[in-house]
């Protein structure tokens, strides 16, 4: 079968205010046996296994693996990483999904433009992205991190559009992985937004 994106981006499109898919997503669980090492996306291996240690929490979907069944014109609204992390999305079985992506260097174009149009629920984000599923598929998705992304996370913007909104704590990264850093970070980056944020919720009460 020939795939034609022009036909299938229009008949999604034109459609999407008529179907009222399901879509079965943000099921804890994998498809992976104990027994797999490779590409097994329950232990990738990455510096975001840190946050499991000693003292640390799953987060579900973030440090820990979400399942997706999806069928055609299930969507995955625009949205970016929670702490701008990388992400992962295996697709197990079935078809495709047909992501659209902003590089970062365009998110402020494209907040100008959310702005304007969704006054109440635009937020502050960076790699925005969305899709649909072209049809009946399985596929699981986990978060990861890499020593580049510590500069990302040490800057993130955090989500303001839910109540369960995902913070990682960047200062054990910060510590073992930019010890030249750490001091001034903590000190003129860290302890300020802590101490505003303290100040913020003391006020709310």
């Amino acid at each position: 079968m020939i795939f034609n994106v022009h036909n299938t981006l229009r008949e999604f499109f034109k459609n999407i205010m008529f179907r009222t898919p399901v879509y079965g997503a943000d099921t804890e669980g994998t498809l992976y046996d104990n027994d797999v090492n490779e590409f097994n996306m329950s232990r990738l291996g990455t510096i975001l296994d840190e946050t499991k240690g000693e003292g640390g929490k799953i987060i579900k979907g973030v440090n820990s693996v979400y399942m997706y069944f999806g069928m055609y014109g299930s969507t995955f609204a625009w949205h970016c990483e929670d702490m701008e992390l990388y992400s992962i999305n295996y697709l197990h079985y079935g078809a495709p999904k047909y992501w659209f992506a902003i590089p970062p260097e365009a998110a402020p174009r494209f907040e100008r433009f959310m702005s304007h149009h969704f006054t109440v629920q635009q937020r502050n984000c960076k790699g925005y992205h969305m899709g649909f599923n072209l049809g009946f598929n399985i596929a699981e998705s986990t978060n990861f991190a890499t020593n580049r992304w510590i500069d990302y996370g040490k800057n993130a913007v955090l989500c303001k559009c839910r109540p369960d909104m995902v913070e990682i704590d960047m200062t054990p990264f910060m510590r073992k992985y930019r010890p030249d850093e750490f001091d001034y970070w903590y000190s003129y980056w860290y302890l300020p937004k802590l101490n505003a944020r303290v100040a913020q919720n003391i006020k709310g009460c």
